[in-house]
C-alpha cells in the first residue's frame, strides 16, 4: 500500500507531486498499479492498489535487500514480486482483455 504523504515527509516534497512521479512511472512502463479485487462491489475496503516495478533488481536496489536467503521473509517477498511479473507477461502475450487485482487481504 503506497502512502504518499509518508513518501512525500521523507522526501520532502508534498503528496501530490509524489502520486505524479508514481504517474511518471507508471507512464515510463517502470512500474504498474494492479488494483485490489473486491469480491463484492457494494462493500467498500480500506484498501490501495499495489505498484509493482518492471524488474526484481531495481527492487531490490531500493529496499537494500542484499543477499535473499532460501526461506527467509525477504525470499518471500522477492518470489511473491517474480511470480507478479510472470502472471504479468503471460497476460500481456496472451490478450490485452485481461485484468490483474491482488486479494485485498495480502
Amino acid at each position: 500500500m503506497i502512502n504518499y504523504q509518508n513518501i512525500a515527509k521523507k522526501c520532502g516534497v508534498s503528496g501530490p507531486t509524489i502520486k505524479e512521479y508514481f504517474q511518471i512511472l507508471e507512464s515510463t512502463l517502470i512500474g504498474r498499479f494492479i488494483p485490489v479485487f473486491r469480491k463484492q462491489i457494494k462493500r467498500r475496503l480500506v484498501s490501495a492498489s499495489r505498484f509493482v516495478f518492471f524488474d526484481m533488481g531495481v527492487v531490490n536496489l531500493l529496499t537494500r535487500r542484499g543477499t535473499i536467503h532460501i526461506g527467509s521473509a525477504l525470499f518471500g517477498k522477492a518470489f511473491e514480486h517474480f511470480i507478479t511479473l510472470e502472471i504479468i507477461t503471460k497476460t500481456e502475450y496472451i490478450t490485452k482483455n485481461i485484468i490483474l487485482k491482488f486479494p485485498s487481504e495480502l
